[in-house]
């Protein structure tokens, strides 16, 4: 039987097979979806794998966390585990972790569906007898008051850490409060549930993206956030980093899920009105070249328009659309193309002031 989770963006399948490249009995398996509609042909994910069964695998709705079942040693009968995405890819995941007591029994646990609105974990159990299904918190959403949200100041252009403050404020208004950090740019914050706020690090010399933190004070989260604060150099012809911007397939269309991402570059441009930029669109290699430098300035343009909405100058933004022509990665796969189909900022112009 087999048994899979479908991404909530539709792009990705995590299955449970038993094949002949397996690590022994059921595993975990991640496919692809092509342009074409078509899959890839299933790649083992070995990192969750055991000799042991792995099966009943489950998305959370950010795809960030991975529910499965497993019979692997240490389990009582089969039993719940999790495992998270460590980046944006698919490829590496933390060392899966068995969920305690009572979600976990002596008798088996499978099919875990975790619902981050309400913090219940459903799944079923022969616990009483009969295979039902039961629905428990993970922890009582009311008992954690707040998160512990930590990471790194990362220096975009050299990929290291680097000395800086975090400053942190109410999403949408002025910062309020100040965190010194090492010299290591590490940072440990504690944020409490309900609130939305902003987080960005600040040194002279660079700018900070704002990252947006809000925690539901229904939900219990079971792990602490961790996030890493960029710092890109204040200089012409550098990149502000961007997390990835969605379209719709083979079409100009921002995908909503990525208003926010959008909504942080406008906030950081209206900041620091003296900073012109260059907004880039680049694609796969799949298709004929001249739709996909129209479809990539298409794209760029998109992203012009919806920081103009938000109050930035259009005289600020060029535009550029250089279809395949600029690959980060080889094209080999389907996660490697969805590297190259991306939207880069670059900065092309700074006031005297430096703001």
């Amino acid at each position: 039987m087999v048994n899979l989770a479908l991404s909530s963006n539709e792009d990705v399948i995590i299955m449970s097979l038993n094949r002949d490249d397996g690590k022994g009995q059921n595993d975990l398996y991640l496919s692809f979806r092509e342009v074409d509609g078509s899959w890839t042909e299933p790649e083992i994910m070995s990192s969750i794998n055991t000799a042991s069964n792995e099966t009943t695998p489950s998305l959370s709705d950010d795809m960030k966390t991975l529910f499965f079942a497993s019979d692997r040693p240490g389990s009582e009968g089969v039993d719940v585990y999790f495992s998270q995405r460590e980046d944006t890819g698919w490829k590496r995941w933390t060392q899966p972790r068995r969920l305690a007591p009572p979600i976990n029994s002596p008798s088996d646990d499978s099919q875990p569906f975790f619902n981050a609105a309400t913090g219940y974990l459903y799944f079923t159990s022969d616990r009483d007898g009969s295979n039902d299904i039961f629905r428990l918190r993970i922890q009582e959403a009311e008992g954690q008051k707040e998160i512990l949200v930590k990471g790194r100041i990362i220096n975009s252009a050299t990929g290291e850490p680097i000395g800086a403050k975090v400053l942190t404020g109410l999403t949408g208004g002025g910062y309020q409060r100040t965190y010194y950090l090492s010299s290591d740019g590490h940072f440990r914050i504690r944020v409490p549930k309900g609130e939305s706020l902003r987080l960005v690090a600040e040194k002279e010399g660079f700018i900070g993206r704002p990252q947006p933190v809000h925690f539901e004070k229904e939900t219990y989260y079971f792990k602490d956030y961790e996030v890493d604060l960029m710092l890109d150099p204040l200089a012409v012809d550098a990149k502000i980093s961007l997390r990835p911007i969605f379209f719709e397939r083979s079409k100009p269309i921002i995908l909503p899920n990525s208003y926010g991402e959008l909504d942080n570059l406008a906030i950081l441009l209206l900041e620091r009105p003296g900073i012109s930029i260059r907004i880039e669109g680049h694609t796969d290699n799949i298709g004929e070249h001249k739709s996909l430098v129209d479809l990539s300035e298409k794209r760029a343009k998109a992203v012009k328009d919806f920081l103009v909405t938000k109050g930035v100058d259009p005289r600020r933004i060029d535009t550029v659309g250089f279809g395949p022509s600029r690959p980060v990665s080889d094209n080999k796969d389907e996660e490697q193309r969805g590297l190259n189909r991306r939207v880069e900022v670059r900065i092309t112009k700074i006031a005297e002031n430096g703001k």
